[in-house]
């Protein structure tokens, strides 16, 4: 660009780290007299924090740019912000654009304002070439609209107005234009007399100045003292006001100026109280609320009205009313259940400021007002606006979150805040507004969504995984691994109007309405898009629960202690903590598994448990022995795996009539019980065990210290994906582009199945910790690599460890038919359905050679070989033969660790001869369930 001489660049692009060559390249640019307009990026991140480049170049010549909501000028969710970094924002949500295909449609992001910004400048600079790009950008910084909701977020603290940078340019000298913030008239010269000629010339005196008023705005023609026309006093002459942008906050400055009733002063346009004949002294007035006078508000002294544009005010205060019931409320949103937090303390409304405002104080709010407190969420920096008329009345709020009011928790009553931080809340509406219908269970279906009173379907066009976590965060589910349903994979209502279309979510919003979405449309309902949630939404009466696994009984354990939901500490956490947390929720509690060094994710807030003592037999983990006191951190949280309610346990389950399941859906779908089978050992056969991803159990990796890459998590083919590089020892994957070849090249590399290896992005097996390194990203392998420090990879990386990618290593030792990494498992086609036979029964000997079984299971929207039956598309692995030094044993078609091999083990099959031997359940060892836990 700099070489063919082009002067503006509109940059939608960046993310990547500090890049010197890129720095220096446009060093020389800038020197050149070129101006650079960045898109600040839409990962909702500080970039003073965390940097993202080019927008964080510290560059005279560069303007970042974030994006704001077209009408509230509030910033977007996913906008990045910064004081030091994004310089204005732009509108950039629901952007009428061009879009691949030769049509249009409404898109957001960053790289929707930024195109604002770079044709302003464009306008400016046509219409004064001699400027500069530093002051093309000093023009356009210097007379931005100051919006409350973008304090804080930028450096100007404004949205960009062409208008008022075109007033500016005009009115300086160029080629050297500055904006001034107020500028003023030239006043006029005071006539001075001639005096008369005299023999002697004797010194005139100069008139003394008339001084100004004491009052310096009055209000004229109105029907009283406190309304009509606004006449201002300025540089020794009496004018009108245009209306132009004069709103209640400038209402509320001037009749506080002519000390009159103003809390709720309205300002009245269109010469109202009729036209005034005086020069028109003031236009684009835009006051912050606290000023003294309304000459100090921002304000330009030419203009473009007429009289008939003659701002009027009414100056007028209500009587307070009698404290309210409830003494609080919520003002300023779209919605009833969101806004700015005001309080009613000693006798008047005020703010609350944001300092240490959080979630826990917005769910005493909401419960106050009579809402839902579950998913309360706190904002921030007067997300919802500002009120100038009213006093600050409490800060440093610190609720627990189970007070009945916000004047109960902890405050001051002394503040250091502005208006800038007023304290906002979302609380969950008191309605519905989204649901989801014709699912196997409540926590997955088709959506359908309420608009204006009416119930419609939406359409699949752009539908993804991140769509869907929305849906799941408006009905108050997990988001985490939430998938999308297309192709009206849960039915076709057409008895509905289809009322969204081109949906496109960041994954952030808190509701389906608020992403980027048109209402017109071009589908039909054989289009309708649907959601599956990861589990079933808590029952409130419930005081725990599990979170973060792929379905309803796996996962985290969080337990609701005094009103607040925390983790559970891994010490001493075993299966009869398990049976005990999987009886509370209502499950079954035979062979409940334990995990710990959060297994599903680290959690986040208070560790309400820690050395859980329980018998096993408790009704509640409450009535375990336990301390709230602890010495542990979040990669120490418990997980636990209950018996699913579909099958996977050992006790009776009706049998099902065949019917057709979609394999694709994220949900457990019913499958027959397993039948027991004989473990080829001198004891009684024990039943079976269920092992919550039921794959093949794999030989182990042979000459382990000599490892390069390994999995964390549950099992050892199972797990989150680490590889050592020398000098930086372990480190984790990022998810980028991380397919189904670079998985199958991990399992061959660990000697683990690899034909249908799946990989498993969004940290599926939690992330790694803050110490560990990020080491790979955007790794590429051509699939017949020996080690995945073979393939195409790149070290730097602009990834969390939210992004971190785990690895499921099953299927045979052989390449296998599934060899496309583009394979779409999300949509529901005709063929994919898996018919789910019924079980014929228990046989003695194991399961009948003619007995029919589900070639299929599927693990989140992933489907794999079912280990108890054979493979429909190769001959069976042959399973690894019994190491005569005690090595495995083979239940069926999996193999096992013989549990005659370990202490635990030999302890187990004593306590079973003891059974058999006709001793009592007391002769029986207290490591049973320990050898349990081994044997699953």
């Amino acid at each position: 660009c700099r070489q063919q001489g082009a002067k503006i660049t509109s940059n939608s692009w960046g993310g990547g780290g500090f890049s010197r060559f890129l720095y220096e390249e446009m060093q020389l640019s800038e020197a050149a007299g070129h101006l650079f307009v960045v898109a600040a990026g839409n990962d909702g991140m500080n970039i003073d924090v965390r940097a993202s480049y080019p927008a964080a170049y510290d560059l005279d010549s560069v303007i970042t740019v974030g994006a704001s909501v077209s009408g509230s000028d509030a910033p977007a969710s996913f906008s990045n912000y910064g004081t030091n970094h994004v310089d204005l924002f732009a509108p950039g949500v629901n952007i009428f654009s061009t879009v691949l295909g030769n049509r249009y449609a409404s898109l957001s992001g960053t790289s929707m304002a930024c195109p604002h910004v770079a044709g302003a400048a464009a306008l400016l600079w046509s219409a004064y070439p001699s400027l500069s790009a530093q002051q093309v950008k000093t023009l356009l910084l210097d007379s931005v609209d100051r919006v409350g909701s973008l304090s804080g977020r930028c450096r100007t603290g404004g949205r960009m107005n062409l208008y008022r940078a075109f007033l500016a340019a005009g009115g300086t000298p160029v080629p050297t234009p500055t904006p001034q913030p107020t500028p003023q008239p030239t006043p006029r010269p005071t006539p001075r007399p001639t005096p008369a000629p005299v023999p002697v010339p004797v010194p005139v005196p100069v008139p003394v100045p008339v001084p100004a008023p004491a009052v310096t705005a009055r209000l004229v023609n109105g029907r009283n003292a406190n309304e009509g026309r606004l006449e201002v006093y300025v540089n020794g002459m009496w004018g009108t006001v245009c209306d132009d942008y004069f709103g209640t906050a400038d209402a509320q400055v001037a009749c506080r100026q002519m000390g009159k009733p103003w809390r709720d002063a309205k300002a009245v346009p269109r010469a109202a109280f009729g036209q005034g004949t005086l020069p028109i002294l003031m236009d684009d007035t835009s006051c912050n609320g606290d000023e003294a006078t309304l000459q100090s508000c921002w304000h330009i002294s030419s203009h473009n009205c007429e009289h008939s544009e003659d701002v009027g005010v009414q100056c007028i205060e209500q009587a307070q009313a009698p404290a309210p019931n409830p003494s609080v409320r919520i003002v300023g949103g779209a919605n009833s259940w969101e806004g700015r937090v005001e309080v009613w303390k000693d006798g008047e409304w005020g703010t609350v400021c944001d300092d240490n405002w959080g979630n826990a104080d917005a769910a005493v709010v909401c419960r106050q007002v009579g809402l839902p407190t579950s998913g309360a969420t706190a904002t921030f920096g007067s997300t919802y606006g500002q009120n100038w008329g009213l006093q600050i009345l409490m800060d440093e709020v610190g609720c627990s979150g189970s007070e009945s009011s916000l004047q109960e928790c902890d405050h001051q009553g002394n503040h250091d805040c502005t208006h800038w931080e007023d304290a906002g809340v979302i609380c969950p509406p008191d309605v519905e507004t989204i649901r989801l219908v014709g699912g196997q269970v409540p926590w997955e279906g088709r959506v359908e969504v309420l608009r204006n009173g009416v119930w419609g379907t939406v359409c699949d066009d752009y539908w993804d995984d991140l769509d869907a976590a929305v849906v799941c965060r408006e009905m108050g589910l997990p988001t985490e691994h939430a998938r999308a349903a297309r192709s009206a994979f849960f039915g076709a209502n057409n008895d509905l109007d289809i009322l969204q279309d081109n949906t496109f979510c960041y994954g952030s919003e808190p509701t389906l309405d608020a992403c980027s979405h048109e209402t017109s449309h071009d589908c039909a309902h054989s289009e309708d898009a649907g959601a599956s949630c990861p589990a079933v939404a808590p029952d409130p009466a419930r005081r725990v629960r599990l979170v973060g696994g792929p379905n309803a009984w796996t996962g985290r354990v969080e337990f609701n202690y005094n009103g607040v939901w925390g983790t559970v500490c891994d010490d001493s956490f075993d299966s009869r903590e398990a049976e005990v947390v999987c009886r509370e929720l209502g499950l079954p509690t035979d062979n409940a598994a334990a995990y710990g060094q959060a297994a599903f994710g680290a959690g986040s807030g208070e560790i309400v448990f820690d050395n859980l003592q329980c018998y096993g037999y408790e009704s509640s983990l409450m009535g375990c022995t336990h301390s709230h006191v602890h010495n542990c951190d979040h990669s120490e949280d418990a997980a636990v795996t209950c018996p699913g309610p579909m099958g996977n346990n050992p006790i009776p389950v009706p049998t099902p009539a065949p019917v057709p399941v979609p394999v694709p859906v994220p949900t457990p779908v019913p499958r027959p019980v397993p039948n027991p089978v004989p473990v080829p050992v001198p004891v009684p056969t024990p039943a079976p065990v269920p092992v919550p991803v039921p794959v093949p159990v794999p030989v182990p990796v042979p000459n382990p210290s000599q490892q390069t890459v390994r999995l964390v998590g549950p099992r050892e083919w199972a797990g989150r994906l680490e590889v050592y590089v020398d000098g930086r020892g372990w480190g984790t994957v990022c998810d980028d582009f991380f397919g189904f070849a670079d998985a199958r090249v991990v399992c061959r590399e660990l000697g683990l199945p690899f034909s249908n290896a799946y990989p498993m992005s969004g940290s599926w097996f939690g992330p790694g910790n803050d110490q560990m390194p990020i080491l790979m990203d955007n790794v590429q392998c051509r699939g017949d690599e020996a080690s995945l420090h073979d393939c195409a990879h790149v070290q730097q990386h602009n990834c969390v460890h939210a992004e971190d990618i785990a690895v499921i290593c099953t299927g045979t030792y052989e390449s296998s038919a599934l060899e496309s990494d583009t394979e779409d498992f999300n949509v529901g086609k005709e063929d994919d359905l898996v018919p789910i036979p019924a079980p014929s029964g228990p046989t003695p000997g194991g399961p009948s050679p003619a007995e029919p079984c589900s070639p299929w299971i599927t693990i989140g929207n992933v489907r794999i070989p079912n280990p108890p039956c054979p493979s429909t598309d190769t001959a069976p692995e042959p399973a690894p033969q019994p190491d005569p030094s005690c090595g495995f044993i083979t239940i069926g078609t999996v193999t096992i660790p013989d549990p005659a091999c370990s202490a635990v083990g030999r302890r187990l099959l004593a306590d079973l001869n003891l059974l058999q031997q006709g001793h009592g359940a007391e002769a029986i060892s207290d490591d049973r369930n320990v050898g349990r836990k081994m044997l699953s």
